[in-house]
């Protein structure tokens, strides 16, 4: 009898409350929206490239290379009448510790100079409100892959 071996692929999903702002045209004055019918615009707002394509354009992420990282979309909800951001990527397999901080370290570069700066505008371009990456606090959930 031959038995398959069959991986499940795994999600792992980094979320967070964000602050969300207004600003004037020149970018001097600002306000925080807490307003739930303004927030509500950015639910389900989705960035349009991927964070996976340039994970391994730097340095500090050769342990990830055995998991085949792909997706790292990046994107908005609402949670608690507050906005979400999140970042889920699939992984060939369950990361070990390590591989998860290098995950985050990477996504956080990303939000706060790669991804997170291009997402922010085109959201302020859109529809007027501009989310403030990264969250405060973030927490992780890593679950099987549909």
């Amino acid at each position: 009898m031959t038995f398959l071996n069959f991986r499940k692929k795994k999600k792992i999903r980094f979320e967070g409350y964000i602050n969300v702002i207004i600003q004037d045209g020149d970018g001097e004055n600002e306000e925080e929206v807490t307003s739930l019918e303004e927030l509500k615009k950015l639910d389900n707002k989705i960035h349009t490239s991927q964070l996976s394509d340039y994970i391994f354009d730097g340095v500090g992420t050769e342990n990830l290379k055995n998991l085949k990282v792909s997706g790292g979309t990046l994107g908005l909800t609402i949670k608690n009448d507050r906005v979400v951001m999140f970042v889920e990527y699939i992984l060939c397999k369950k990361p070990n510790n390590s591989q998860i901080d290098t995950l985050w370290n990477y996504t956080l570069g990303q939000l706060y100079d790669g991804a997170g700066p291009i997402f922010s505008g085109d959201c302020e371009d859109e529809i007027g409100l501009c989310p403030l990456f990264p969250p405060e606090n973030v927490d992780f959930n890593l679950t099987d892959a549909n």
